[in-house]
């Protein structure tokens, strides 16, 4: 058996593709040095310079010389409804142009990665003298100044500490949206096709990037760099390219992460987003139509990372992804027996340690999750922490949280939520339901229904006085129960999970530089930076095709598209690659080997979800908008000519 097992480590654990991973741009040139454009230069113009970070969520790129940028629908949408009464933005879609005016996008902003130090020698020497981190920081900022004024500047830590590089970037706050399609187009399909194969979605919008002149006018941004439109389209088997700024995959798992545990604990939070899917939904017909907009958002969000949480889930256990990660560290020790002994010893004693902390933090997870994923979900509780924490919050976050808390003013759904969640902890007997409950004194119904009636903190008006003013809340029953979640989840749980995680993470940290060390980890997890995954396009059943039905839909929305039928040639909408994208990754970029724009990042295959632990190509699939569907679309009607002969 343990031949087997190291026959099995030697197959799987050793076989690391260059293709594999998500590469940071500055350390990628050095692998493709053969290519007919530059992935990182801080003296010429390159791709780093044509990529984008849209927001904190998502990745987009310029396609023209005159600031406009090319990203998902699904990125800006909560942003387009930010600005307010966009509903018919949303439901048809929008297209400036000469009688029609860009729309200026609150709070959005755009990140262009200006250079990348490695500055790994000095945080190591500083953080040896006992330097804080925040006073390390400040004195690097000032001895690598920004390049241009109000360029900002972050570090970040890659492979658990044993690198840090500085990141330096331009930001532009001023930008406009220049068009996207109806709802109905940009997610064809709806839920139903989230997250699956095939699709026939035109997941899109474009955006403009202003600047302001040295008069004080707002000017088109004119990056260094756009991408150019490819006229050859995409085909199957193409080498291809996906450049984002992705924050979600990891290669910093180990074997212990992955038990049987964990997988309950993930479908219990995918269990929870359920049902508060389905009373959101129940709730629909209360509504106005402009909050029921707002919810059906919301439902789309939760059952969104439902299905995330499903679909890594189900690939962790189809492609056996915790037999993989325990051949990869028993391919460690193989390397590691021939060459030190020692550091050998070192790495299974660590192993050993990591196996027995999991055993520890397991039983609390359960605990963990009711608290995080039920009872700091309910509006009431996150009202009365906002009050309770206030000090701690600026009054613009202090806004900006209340608006947040409360989405509509009809708290019917948020009471609905509460009183399902709690039903849901009470069916399970969990350590936080009230003692009124507990001792038969009041049923949960009753109990949530006297906590809306006698709380202060259910009217947003009344949380904004509150919170804008020295009001002291006294016996509210909402407090009360926020008080009494608090101190069972310090006392029972929070102080010792976070101990057992602690040691973990440290424990984890030294099994990841070894396995570094060994050449079995080869690119540093991602931590929303730019960076560049490379494959290629599917061969089977690879992409969608323009058709009749298609053509149809968008009729309704004043678009004349031309089906394959009417065509000579076929328009790829969708298709996929195996590069490795996760979250961030919308709305990336995929370039082709002559750096052309062939289409952009905007989904991912349900059982390949799994390569947010361990990255699989014959699994992986990333689904894609082709730029031949977004082109026939701006074709298709008079007024978005203007943005073509900007291309």
């Amino acid at each position: 058996m343990k031949l087997l097992l190291i026959i099995f480590a030697i197959f799987t654990g050793l076989q690391v593709r260059a293709d594999e991973g998500m590469w940071p741009i500055h350390a990628f040139q050095s692998e493709k040095s053969d290519s007919l454009f530059s992935f990182y230069s801080e003296s010429v113009s390159s791709l780093k310079d044509a990529v984008v970070a849209v927001g904190e969520g998502g990745s987009g790129c310029f396609i023209s010389k005159t600031g406009l940028v090319l990203t998902n629908m699904h990125v800006i949408r909560s942003l387009v409804m930010k600005s307010g009464g966009m509903g018919y933005v949303i439901e048809n879609g929008f297209c400036a142009g000469s009688k029609v005016p860009e729309l200026k996008l609150k709070d959005l902003y755009l990140k262009i990665l200006v250079r990348t130090i490695d500055v790994s020698a000095e945080v190591a020497h500083r953080l040896s003298m006992g330097q804080t981190w925040k006073q390390l920081e400040k004195d690097i900022f000032l001895r690598y100044q920004p390049l241009n004024v109000g360029n900002t500047q972050e570090i970040k830590r890659e492979f658990c500490g044993a690198n840090h590089f500085l990141h330096e970037y331009t930001v532009i706050k001023d930008i406009r949206l220049v068009y996207s399609p109806p709802q109905s187009m940009a997610s064809y399909g709806g839920d139903a096709v989230n997250w699956y194969w095939p699709r026939m979605s035109a997941d899109f919008a474009i955006l403009r990037a202003y600047v302001e002149s040295k008069a004080g006018d707002s000017l088109p941004f004119s990056p260094k760099c756009h991408l150019k439109i490819s006229k050859h389209g995409i085909g199957p088997n193409e080498n291809v390219y996906v450049l984002g700024f992705p924050r979600g995959a990891s290669s910093d798992w180990i074997s212990a992460d992955v038990n049987e545990r964990f997988l309950l604990s993930q479908i219990r939070r995918a269990d929870v987003l359920g049902l508060r899917m389905d009373i959101v939904s129940g709730c629909f017909q209360l509504l106005s139509s402009e909050d029921r907009r707002l919810w059906e958002g919301s439902v789309s969000s939760l059952n969104n990372e439902r299905l995330k949480i499903l679909g890594r889930v189900t690939g962790v256990l189809r492609y056996a992804i915790h037999g993989r990660l325990l051949a990869r560290e028993d391919s460690c020790g193989l390397l590691l027996c021939k060459k030190d002994i020692e550091k050998y010893k070192e790495f299974y004693d660590l192993r050993n340690k990591a196996d027995s902390l999991i055993s520890l933090i397991n039983p609390l997870v359960e605990f963990d999750d009711d608290y995080r994923y039920c009872i700091q979900v309910m509006q009431l509780i996150n009202s009365a922490g906002l009050v309770k924490n206030k000090n701690k919050f600026t009054s613009d976050i202090l806004d900006l949280l209340v608006d947040r808390i409360f989405k509509t003013s009809d708290g019917v759904i948020e009471k609905s939520v509460t009183k399902g969640l709690l039903n849901y902890l009470n069916n399970k007997k969990s350590i936080f339901i009230p003692q009124e409950i507990k001792k038969g004194i009041i049923g949960v119904d009753d109990y949530v229904d006297s906590l809306y009636r006698y709380s202060s903190l259910v009217q947003k008006d009344t949380v904004k006085y509150i919170l804008s003013n020295s009001w002291i809340v006294n016996n509210d029953p909402a407090m009360e129960y926020l008080e009494y979640t608090d101190s069972i989840y310090k006392s029972d749980v929070g102080t010792s999970l976070v101990s057992y995680a602690g040691q973990l993470n440290e424990v984890r940290e030294k099994m990841l530089i070894i396995l570094r060390d060994c050449g079995l980890i080869k690119w540093p997890s991602t931590n929303g930076t730019l960076r560049v995954s490379y494959g290629k396009t599917s061969t089977q059943c690879w992409s969608t095709y323009l058709d009749s039905e298609i053509c149809k839909a968008w009729t309704n929305y004043g678009c004349k598209l031309k089906s394959e039928k009417f065509s000579d040639k076929l328009v790829v909408v969708n298709y996929t690659t195996n590069c490795h994208t996760t979250s961030g990754n919308s709305g990336s970029p995929v370039i082709n080997e002559r750096g052309e724009l062939v289409g952009i990042n905007f989904d991912r295959v349900f059982n390949g979800l799994c390569g947010d632990y361990y990255y699989l190509p014959s699994a992986c699939q990333n689904i894609c908008v082709g730029i031949d569907y977004i082109i026939q679309i701006l074709q298709s009607r008079d007024d978005s000519k203007l943005i073509l002969k900007e291309l």
